[in-house]
């Protein structure tokens, strides 16, 4: 395999460790012993996370990060995902501030500062339906969502209007995956995402779920929308050929070309391999036949398995690489604890425990090796020799170790709960 060169002309996509080197990933054999160090660890750092009511704030709240003072959107959703049920009131807080800062005409917010500032991007990641709900049912209280129903309907409705386009929802330019080869450097809004179908998926179910707690009775209208959309990711997004989900490419519908009659309407494969595509899974919106061929592919090491998790992109494309690089960060091959664990969800909805627990152990081997010689866990790890490469101290999504392995041991996900049944 030929990988091509890359190349940045960033002075900062390259940046030292600032740590004391090398973990030797091999040493770390025992699973349990390693999930201890990781658990301890991961415990502790949450707590540096945690935010009291200040400035403009008015609620507690989640940061992904000690050194971080605002509120990020899904960054804070994985984490309060793994808070305990003691600190439910950072949940309830982080999700009201979110809401709180989601426009009236529905547009969500991507941050908001202490001061008061709000980051409203053109295109967010879908998260707040089933953030809401994950927090209301953790609580055990629905009561609170009432005020924010109208709210979450137009959010709803701000994805159909300005994301979709002849069923597929097309990405603006950026999907949180910095550098996916499927969207880094496209035209703008001429991506379909696998992933973004996958969380408005999850967010229909929401809506529906969150219908019938709050007695909306709009339980029927969002339960079709999401069958609806469920086969239409099923029929758009799978390639039968590869055994894969891919994104889709939407820059030709009706075009006509002079002095032919035929025009262009036909839909393309955009043929990269990232873990991205792999959300319909986590979505449980992909058939039994298609996850098992996606399994396939997750569980080859030269594809997705790596010594240390589940590699951000397939080995066996060209682009594939383990640059230690930020602002792009690194999504083209490296090992991400999002990458990995919600990898490992995936294949635990479809019943692939074994795979599941297998994968979510690399990383958290991996974890426990560099907690004990360099006191922290790194934002990415390089996919064939587990170094890791990037940002030391990066919590964000890496908090789902706390988590991953007891959720698939007893069949549940507490970044799901039970939206999907």
């Amino acid at each position: 395999m030929k990988y091509w060169d890359v190349f940045f002309d960033n002075d900062n996509a390259h940046e030292p460790l600032a740590i004391k080197g090398n973990i030797d990933v091999s040493r770390v054999t025992d699973n349990e012993a390693a999930l201890e160090t990781v658990k301890a660890f991961m415990s502790e750092a949450v707590e540096k996370c945690l935010r009291e009511p200040i400035g403009d704030m008015k609620y507690k709240f989640v940061v992904p990060g000690a050194e971080y003072q605002d509120l990020w959107d899904w960054d804070s959703f994985f984490m309060c995902c793994v808070l305990p049920d003691d600190k439910i009131d950072y949940v309830e807080g982080t999700i009201k501030g979110l809401l709180d800062a989601a426009g009236e005409n529905g547009q969500s917010a991507k941050m908001v500062t202490r001061d008061g500032k709000i980051l409203r991007n053109p295109q967010t990641i879908p998260i707040l339906a089933q953030f809401t709900y994950i927090a209301a049912k953790r609580m055990n209280d629905f009561s609170w969502v009432n005020p924010y129903w109208d709210k979450l309907e137009r959010v709803m409705e701000y994805y159909d209007n300005t994301f979709m386009r002849n069923g597929f929802y097309i990405w603006m330019q950026w999907n949180g995956i910095d550098n996916n080869p499927s969207l880094y450097g496209q035209v703008p809004n001429t991506v379909a995402g696998a992933d973004l179908a996958s969380w408005i998926y999850r967010e229909l179910k929401a809506m529906e779920k969150l219908s019938a707690k709050l007695g909306r009775e709009r339980e029927e209208y969002y339960a079709q929308k999401a069958e609806d959309l469920k086969k239409f990711i099923q029929d758009n997004y799978f390639d039968y050929a590869d055994g894969f989900f891919y994104d889709v490419l939407k820059n030709t519908d009706g075009v006509k070309i002079p002095k032919m009659f035929q025009a262009i309407k036909w839909n393309t494969f955009i043929k990269f391999k990232n873990w991205s595509s792999i959300f319909p899974l986590w979505g449980k919106a992909a058939s039994d036949e298609q996850a098992a061929e996606v399994v396939k592919k997750i569980m080859s090491p030269d594809e997705f398995l790596s010594c240390c998790g589940i590699r951000s992109h397939s080995k066996n494309d060209m682009v594939y690489n383990n640059e230690p690089m930020g602002n792009p960060s690194n999504w083209q091959g490296p090992v991400w604890g999002l990458s990995t664990f919600l990898t490992a969800y995936s294949m635990s909805h479809y019943g692939y425990k074994k795979e599941a627990l297998d994968a979510a152990y690399r990383l958290i081997r991996t974890y426990a090796a560099d907690i004990e010689q360099n006191g922290c866990t790194h934002e990415f790890y390089h996919g064939e020799t587990g170094q890791p490469l990037m940002r030391p101290y990066f919590m964000s999504w890496n908090v789902l170790a706390l988590k991953v392995i007891d959720d698939i041991e007893n069949g549940t996900d507490c970044t799901t709960l039970d939206i999907l049944d």
